[in-house]
């Protein structure tokens, strides 16, 4: 009897100890789910957006191969083509990032001037990419678009396209490189309005100014109000060149050659007297301006 007693009370602590065990596991397993559940989103939102991280990067790799395409229809001379293609595209699928943008940006604007299409065209289609949103107006997008147009050698498209951001963004401050590109194309063209509009920006940003306004940002300047036909404009910077230091026979050329050409060789002669030597303008290249001018004007007793 005392052992049938003896073995129910092992057998009872035994289920004691299965039964606290069991009970501990179970604690155990529901606060091990419950850490996964929290680090882990809920339900469908979680899932719509791993969806949604997934797609972004579907588009942005069909966006790119989009304009690998492109690139390569450029490449290949099939320039109708790579524009049917930009024009299918929606704005988001170019202004995804900049690099993007900057893409489409070069391969549509090479595209149409292989294509021969009008300037104005190609100007209005650089704008376009701005005040669609494809491009921020701010200086950096402003700078890369006038830099591109440096690389392909269109000034007279960069003084265009300039002169409209300039009109539809105000408030945007070009950087130096930019405005040192813009007066090394003013030089080939005769647009004051743009000069003066630019120039007005630098008396109020003397830093600016320092920094763009070199010795050949001046015979830029000249040549434009030369190429205008305002030459006392022209000589009023010629002389500003000369109390910076700044003058030399490049800044003074086109004005001498303009007053040459009217006969007005006193005015000429009177000019490059009054300049004063620097390292730009020394002694040697002031007397061959001189003999020069004495020359062109007959004055062989002079010479």
């Amino acid at each position: 009897m005392q052992l049938i007693l003896w073995a129910l009370h092992e057998l009872a602590t035994c289920a004691g100890v299965f039964l606290a065990l069991v009970a501990l596991l179970l604690i155990i397993s529901r606060f091990t789910q419950k850490k996964k559940d929290l680090g882990r989103p809920h339900g469908k939102a979680g899932d719509t957006a791993g969806e949604e991280v997934g797609n972004d990067l579907l588009d942005a790799k069909v966006q790119d191969e989009k304009l690998q395409r492109a690139n390569r229809m450029l490449h290949e001379e099939k320039y109708t083509k790579v524009l049917k293609l930009f024009q299918s595209l929606e704005v988001s699928e170019m202004a995804t990032n900049r690099r993007t943008a900057f893409g489409w940006l070069s391969v549509v604007v090479r595209s149409m001037l292989r294509e021969g299409i009008p300037s104005d065209k190609v100007a209005e289609g650089i704008v376009h990419f701005f005040t669609s949103g494809c491009l921020r107006a701010e200086p950096a997008s402003v700078n890369a678009s006038v830099q591109l147009l440096v690389r392909l050698k269109q000034p007279q498209l960069l003084v265009c396209v300039f002169q409209q951001l300039l009109e539809l963004y105000p408030k945007v401050e070009p950087e130096a490189r930019v405005c040192s590109a813009v007066l090394s194309a003013l030089g080939d063209s005769d647009d004051l309005a743009l000069l003066r509009k630019l120039l007005a920006k630098f008396e109020k940003n003397q830093e600016l100014k320092n920094s763009v306004m070199t010795e050949q940002a001046y015979a830029q300047v000249v040549r434009c109000c030369t190429n205008a036909g305002d030459l006392v404009l022209a000589e009023q910077y010629a002389c500003e060149s000369n109390d910076e230091r700044l003058c030399s026979a490049r800044v003074l050329q086109s004005l001498l050659k303009a007053f040459a050409k009217a006969g007005n060789m006193e005015s000429a002669l009177a000019l490059v007297d009054s300049i004063h030597l620097n390292d730009h303008f020394t002694s040697h290249v002031k007397l061959n301006l001189r003999l020069k001018l004495f020359c062109e004007g007959g004055k062989l007793d002079e010479v």
